[in-house]
């Protein structure tokens, strides 16, 4: 009797130790057939070619003057000026905008609760001016956003705030001309006017040409981010301000573990890594390659480009509250022209700073 109980105890070992091997060989296989089902834009490599681009421009501060290419497109208005802002502090823009308004200008302003009520914030003067101006309701969901339209067919859009100091650091800027994806903004300004924050407000249609919108925290802006890791199989160049998210480093990894030889490199801000949280030495550990930042100012960026041919750039940090709680916008663009110049920016800085 004690004999078969032990035969029985071994069996049913070894049918215990089989079946996770294979529940967990077709987890993994689950896993990996996943990572190859996503595709830009839900096009093929062949459709891709024929997408309509936009008419997009690049600037990088603090090379390209980033603030003149702002006040041009201020000053060139002659209808309206739709901004979604998480600070404004310049004094020029702050004239530039006071200008249009007594130019008899459509303007509204959509801006941070916290940092209207800050002493140097030019928003409560620009209200004296008569510009229509609302902040956020609630102060621990920021209004983290950092783009304007112009006449309804220009869109400026990046990661740089309307302040003194964001000109002189690490920033992006695109300068679109399409009517049809600054309509989408418009309108999203024009919400929040109307009390939809993301919370009550789901973008219906989010691709445009060779781009896709999102904005955060309504419309899965995680989820998009996610797509455009796993499709990546040569490459993948981040420069992000605030990097706290385990949920992308896991993705980082998972994809290193998949594909050996994609070439994974990505730069933070050094002073932002003192806080808890930080992802530098989780990925130090894995050994993907990560450097800090050494600007006296701020490497304030938030982009990737994705096998040298998307770019995903806005305003959203790669953190908790930047995937949740903010209000935020992300922009990706398939563009290979586009790309090379994010990836040439991005060495130029790999390479001063490794």
């Amino acid at each position: 009797m004690k004999s078969k109980i032990i035969i029985f105890l071994f069996l049913f070992l070894l049918v215990f130790i089989f079946g996770t091997y294979f529940l967990e060989q077709e987890k993994e296989s689950t896993n990996v057939s996943s990572y190859s089902d996503f595709n830009y834009f839900e096009q093929n490599d062949a459709d891709q070619n024929n997408l309509e681009k936009l008419d997009v421009s690049v600037f990088f501060c603090p090379e390209d003057d980033c603030k003149n290419k702002l006040l041009d497109l201020i000053y060139d208005s002659n209808k309206s000026i739709y901004c979604a802002l998480y600070s404004l502090t310049d004094n020029d823009i702050y004239d530039a905008i006071r200008t249009k308004q007594k130019e008899n200008l459509d303007i509204k302003i959509v801006t941070d609760l916290i940092n209207t009520n800050r002493s140097t914030s030019k928003i409560g003067l620009l209200k004296a001016d008569g510009v229509s101006i609302i902040t956020n309701p609630e102060e621990n969901k920021y209004m983290h956003n950092k783009y304007c339209v112009f006449d309804e067919n220009v869109l400026l859009v990046g990661s740089a705030n309307f302040t003194n100091d964001s000109f002189l650091s690490n920033n992006n800027i695109l300068i679109i001309k399409d009517s049809e994806l600054s309509k989408i903004f418009y309108d999203k300004i024009n919400s929040y006017f109307q009390n939809n924050f993301s919370k009550d407000y789901l973008l219906i249609q989010n691709q445009i040409k060779n781009s896709q919108i999102n904005f955060c925290p309504n419309d899965d802006c995680f989820d998009s981010v996610v797509k455009y890791l796993r499709e990546s199989r040569e490459s993948i160049y981040c420069m992000f301000y605030s990097y706290t998210l385990n949920d992308f480093s896991y993705e980082l990894k998972r994809i290193k573990s998949i594909y050996p030889d994609i070439d994974i490199k990505i730069i933070i801000e050094k002073d932002l890594c003192s806080y808890p949280y930080c992802e530098y030495n989780s990925l130090l550990k894995d050994n993907i390659e990560i450097v800090f930042d050494k600007n006296n100012n701020n490497m304030h960026n938030k982009f990737c480009v994705f096998d040298k041919k998307v770019v995903m750039t806005g305003s959203m940090n790669m953190s908790l509250n930047g995937i949740k709680n903010n209000e935020e916008s992300l922009i990706f663009i398939e563009d290979n022209n586009l790309s090379q110049k994010y990836e040439n920016y991005f060495f130029k800085y790999w390479f001063l700073w490794k």
